[in-house]
C-alpha cells in the first residue's frame, strides 16, 4: 500500500484547555452541509510568470509572488466542461493552453494523457466567513474560509394575507449570508434566519427556494384544478436558474440547449411556419448575396432578410403583404410574437423557453413542498 504523507510545516493545531487538539467536527464546525453547499473560494497569492507561463523564481529557487493590489487572487474549481465558455479565465496558463489546443475534443488530456476534469479559474474576491479551528497557518489569508459574494443559491419567499390581500415578498440568501448563519448558529435554520436578518416578517409563511428546484407555473389560481393532468404537468414545469432583479428566472424543464443558443432556435420556429406561407405563394427561398463582396456584410443581409420579424418593414412581413394584405400580416406577426427567447408569463404551451417572473405573476407549486418527481418522471402530491 503507498504511503502518504502531508507536510503541515506552515500550520499549528489549536489545542483546548485540557491540551487537547480541537477535532473538527463534522456538524457543528463545518460550513457546508448536504441541504446547502456553498461555494468556496480560495485565496491564493499570484505568482509572477514568464510569457511562455512559466512561474518566476528568485535566487532561492522560490516562487516570486506578485505584490501590491495584484498579490491575491480568488479562484473557483469547476468542472472542466463549465469553463469552456471562459477559458481565460483559467489560473494555470499551462492548463489554458492545453484546454484552448483541445476543447473541441470528448476528453481534454494533460502531458501525461490524464484527463483533466477540474480546473481553478478566477473569480470575484470572495467574502471572508468563517476562521479555521483545528489548525493555523503563519499566513493569515489562509486561516479563513471565503465565500462567493455575489452567487445566489437560495431565496426566501415570505407571504401573509393583510386586508384579505396576499402579499408577497422574495428575498434572495446568497452564499456568504448562509455561511455566516452556519458560523454564528452551527446550522441552518430558516426560522432563525429570518428572526435575525428580517425580524419584521417573523409572522409570515415561508418557503426556501433554491436553484434547481422544480416548480409549477399557474397562469391564475383556476389552474390549480388542472394540476393531475400529465399534458399540464409536462408544459408547465420548469426549473429555477437564479434570483436577481427582484425576479425569479426559470428555464422550462425539457430546454436542452444552452441560453445563449435559444434566440436562435426561437428565430429558427418563425422561420419555419412563415415558410409555409412563402410555399403557400410561390415566394423564392432566401439565400446569400454573392454579389455581396464583403462576406460580413453578405452575411449580415441574409440574417436580416431571413431571421428578422420586427415589424410589417422587415423582409419576412414585408414580401407577403401582396398577397394577404396588411392586416392578414399582422395578425401573423401578433401570432409570432408569442414565441419568444425570454417572457414575463407563458404565452406558447410548451414554446416559452425561458422565464423571468416578478412577484405580480408567482403562482406556483413547489417541488419539495407541495410535491416530489420520482426517477422517471412521475409527479407525487404532498397533499
Amino acid at each position: 500500500m503507498k504511503k502518504l504523507t502531508f507536510r503541515f510545516a506552515d500550520y499549528k493545531f489549536l489545542y483546548d484547555e485540557n491540551g487537547a487538539k480541537i477535532i473538527k467536527n463534522a456538524k457543528g464546525d463545518t460550513i457546508r452541509s448536504s441541504l446547502y453547499k456553498d461555494t468556496f473560494l480560495a485565496k491564493i497569492r499570484d505568482v509572477e510568470r514568464y510569457n511562455n507561463g512559466q512561474p518566476k523564481r528568485n535566487n532561492q529557487n522560490e516562487w516570486e509572488y506578485k505584490k501590491g493590489d495584484e498579490k491575491f487572487l480568488f479562484a473557483v474549481r469547476k468542472p472542466i466542461k463549465d469553463v469552456l465558455s471562459k477559458i481565460d479565465d483559467i489560473i494555470d496558463p499551462v492548463i489554458k493552453k492545453l484546454v484552448i489546443e483541445q476543447k473541441d475534443n470528448n476528453e481534454i488530456k494533460d502531458h501525461q494523457g490524464n484527463i483533466i476534469r477540474h480546473v481553478r479559474i478566477k473569480t470575484k474576491a470572495g467574502r471572508e466567513v468563517k476562521k479555521r479551528v483545528n489548525y493555523i497557518s503563519q499566513y493569515d489569508y489562509k486561516n479563513k474560509y471565503y465565500a462567493a459574494s455575489d452567487e445566489i443559491p437560495y431565496a426566501l419567499l415570505l407571504q401573509k394575507t393583510i386586508n384579505n390581500e396576499l402579499q408577497k415578498v422574495m428575498f434572495p440568501v446568497p452564499s456568504f449570508e448562509t455561511s455566516k448563519h452556519y458560523r454564528k448558529f452551527k446550522n441552518f435554520k430558516t426560522e432563525d434566519f429570518i428572526e435575525n436578518n428580517y425580524p419584521e416578517f417573523i409572522d409570515w409563511s415561508f418557503t426556501l427556494l433554491k436553484v434547481g428546484q422544480k416548480l409549477l407555473v399557474l397562469n391564475n389560481d383556476n389552474e390549480y384544478e388542472r394540476k393531475n393532468e400529465i399534458d399540464f404537468q409536462q408544459k408547465r414545469l420548469y426549473v429555477i436558474t437564479q434570483f436577481s432583479d427582484g425576479s425569479i428566472w426559470l428555464k422550462y424543464h425539457l430546454e436542452a440547449i444552452k441560453d445563449d443558443d435559444i434566440d436562435r432556435k426561437v428565430k429558427l420556429k418563425k422561420d419555419e411556419i412563415i415558410s409555409e406561407f412563402d410555399k403557400k405563394f410561390n415566394l423564392p427561398e432566401i439565400v446569400l448575396d454573392y454579389d455581396i463582396t464583403d462576406p460580413l456584410q453578405r452575411k449580415k443581409k441574409y440574417e436580416d432578410d431571413k431571421f428578422r420579424f420586427v415589424g410589417l418593414k422587415d423582409n419576412r412581413f414585408n414580401r407577403l403583404i401582396p398577397f394577404m394584405g396588411s392586416d392578414e400580416v399582422q395578425k401573423l406577426k401578433r401570432s409570432l410574437d408569442g414565441f419568444k427567447k425570454q417572457s414575463s408569463f407563458i404565452e406558447k404551451e410548451g414554446e416559452t423557453p425561458l422565464l423571468k417572473m416578478s412577484k405580480e405573476k408567482w403562482n406556483f407549486l413547489f417541488e419539495g413542498e407541495d410535491f416530489e418527481i420520482s426517477l422517471d418522471g412521475k409527479i407525487f402530491w404532498k397533499f
